[in-house]
């Protein structure tokens, strides 16, 4: 599934929440688009801090096995 396609449920689901919250008194209709903001930001960014700390693993697992397999590596494997 793409990622605009995950982030597009996860629009959805905050609104959802986001209903719950305002029709329970908890949360204002004036602060709802900043909250679901707020949250898909942090969801984006903790997405990208996950993706970029895997292709550092993968590298470094890379690495490994090249030199146990006596090759030399000059650099970073690309993941795209």
């Amino acid at each position: 599934m793409q990622t605009s396609m995950w982030i597009g449920l996860l629009r959805q689901a905050l609104q959802v929440l986001g209903g719950f919250l305002i029709a329970n008194g908890l949360l204002s209709e004036e602060l709802l688009e900043p909250f679901i903001g707020f949250l898909l930001n942090a969801a984006v960014l903790a997405w990208w801090l996950w993706e970029k700390y895997a292709h550092k693993v993968h590298n470094e697992e890379a690495i490994e096995a090249a030199h146990e397999h006596g090759k030399r590596v000059t650099n970073y494997v690309r993941i795209e």
